[in-house]
């Protein structure tokens, strides 16, 4: 599955991982009873499967010290404290989530679990080589050092810290141990269903300063020990920090896995699509534009950095990033790695945002207005992540069934009205990729903006639907459609803290009239594959 990560439009990858089934039922797990909030026609479930803690070992460098427990206590709504760090090593800043989550996972990078261990443990062998003390005393700089070695097409450990390599796998066991452990501590495994957790972990490769990242997301508590890319290396994937080539969208890899169905019979690329942070924090679902203080510990806790000089590590293009929705019949393990492997999920920008997306053959008209129109929709077509079946003799062109809901909100901040919904379709024409936007419901000009002190103004929608054919199917052309809802113009955390008072007000970035202020915020469903047989 793609995931919408804390960088504008920077497509991941998540592996999902069995685990080691007993092939127990997908959604009641043996002797659990069913959630009591178990819904045959599904509910929509919000989270985050990709969160760093300080046991990844960038996080630490960054002067984050919050552990798995800390980030399954700020998803379930408890505040955590971040950089700059206080004389006695403590955060500076508190942030608390207006909402909890319904999920979440931790997912720290597999590579150097040992070495940040060895590194922090005095009484370890491999404690005083002079990368762990670099480590401890510039973590940056350490960071950079070690993370080097996952550039090389051929990584090695570091023979001072790990001497043949094992004493750093070893290291690496109990810090594993405790990921599990947390996952375990705050599952909710009772009918009230009120909080899931999925064990996990990043393999990052950066084969030739390129991206290559993979979550792996298990089913249960039966896990294996994560592979490393230093002991599985593999090839890149994103290059120059990514968004600069049309592989590095998630549309460009739809496109191109219709290529390869084309070219090989197969499409390698029939992915999901998820929101999700990357934060290095510890603080799964800090997405709150008017809240966000970075996602890298001391990196980028400070204004100043957020809206400096753009890095790799800091600077303006960075954004809160977004959220994960799996729409699943309960809030259990069980319910949503299901709905995860058929691809029943989206994801969004930030909000929580209601999208459902149906495609069929038979679709009626009148869906919209008919209360039972989810139930028939699933009767006579299929949800997001699937691929329609054959064409019945007769039929013209798939219809799709697509509705939308803005996110409520809070008391204090209401969610923003709906501006459109788009249905987003991509095919293959003599070998070359093509795509076209349709605008199906609300209305792209109804004038909605921001004012100057980020105050909203203009029409929207509370809630939007369709049903829609496409008026230019061919029964020969592979193709594939997703949904696109979009929220009228609101100010991006550029322009909140710009127009904050005090310093950022003189921060030359600030004055820029390139930084970008304004954002749509929106929600990205799945796709539905039409395979031309």
């Amino acid at each position: 599955m793609l995931k919408m990560a804390a960088r504008s439009f920077f497509a991941l990858a998540m592996v999902i991982a069995t685990g080691c089934s007993d092939g127990h039922d997908p959604v009641n797990k043996p002797g659990r009873a069913a959630c009591i909030n178990h819904n045959p026609l599904r509910n929509a479930y919000f989270g985050d499967l990709h969160v760093h803690t300080a046991l990844s070992f960038d996080s630490y460098a960054f002067d984050v010290r919050n552990r798995p427990d800390d980030a399954y206590r700020f998803a379930l709504g408890e505040a955590v404290s971040l950089p700059p760090l206080d004389g006695q090593g403590q955060g500076t800043q508190l942030l608390r989530l207006d909402r909890p989550l319904d999920f979440a996972a931790v997912t720290d990078h597999s590579e150097f679990l040992g070495e940040v261990d060895i590194c922090l443990s005095p009484d370890m062998p491999g404690y005083d080589d002079p990368l762990c003390e670099t480590y401890r005393e510039n973590g940056p700089l350490g960071q950079t050092l070690l993370g080097i070695t996952l550039i090389s097409e051929m990584p090695e450990r570091n023979a001072g810290i790990c001497g043949d390599g094992k004493r750093c796998l070893d290291a690496a066991l109990p810090v594993w141990n405790e990921i599990i452990a947390s996952a375990e501590r705050f599952n909710d495994d009772s009918p009230e269903c009120s909080f899931t957790t999925f064990i996990g972990y990043e393999y990052t490769a950066n084969t030739g300063a390129s991206a290559q990242h993979r979550n792996v997301i298990f089913a249960n508590e039966t896990v294996p020990f994560p592979v490393s890319y230093i002991e599985e290396p593999g090839s890149g994937g994103v290059a120059n920090f990514g968004c600069v080539s049309r592989f590095d969208f998630v549309r460009g890899a739809l496109l191109e896995g219709l290529r390869e169905r084309d070219r090989i019979g197969a499409n390698p690329y029939r992915l999901g699509v998820i929101g999700s942070t990357d934060t290095h924090n510890g603080t799964p679902g800090a997405v709150v534009e008017a809240d966000w203080i970075g996602h890298r510990g001391g990196v980028d806790s400070r204004i100043e950095d957020r809206l400096g000089p753009p890095s790799f590590r800091a600077g303006p293009v960075f954004n809160p990033g977004g959220v994960a929705v799996v729409w699943a019949e309960e809030n259990s393990r069980e319910s949503l790695f299901a709905a995860m492997k058929r691809r029943e999920v989206y994801g969004t920008s930030g909000p929580r945002i209601l999208a459902r997306l149906f495609g069929g053959w038979a679709l009626a008209e009148d869906l919209c207005s008919d209360p039972d129109g989810i139930a028939r929709a699933y009767r006579d077509g299929i949800a997001m992540g699937g691929e329609l079946p054959s064409p019945p003799p007769g039929a013209e062109a798939p219809g799709f069934f697509v509705l939308a809901s803005k996110d409520p909100g809070t008391e204090i901040r209401p969610g923003t009205p709906l501006q459109r919904i788009q249905i987003v379709k991509g095919w293959v024409e003599d070998g070359v990729a093509r795509h076209r936007v349709f605008e199906v419901a609300g209305d792209p000009q109804n004038g909605a903006g921001v004012a100057e002190d980020c105050r909203l103004y203009g029409e929207g929608f509370d809630s939007l639907c369709a049903v829609w054919t496409d008026p230019e199917f061919s029964f020969g052309q592979q193709a594939f459609y997703y949904a696109r809802v979009v929220e009228n113009p609101s100010c991006r955390w550029t322009a909140l803290q710009c127009n904050a008072a005090g310093v950022a007000a003189d921060l030359e970035s600030c004055k820029n009239p390139e930084l970008v202020k304004v954002l749509q915020e929106r929600a990205w469903t799945s796709p539905i594959w039409y395979d031309a047989h």
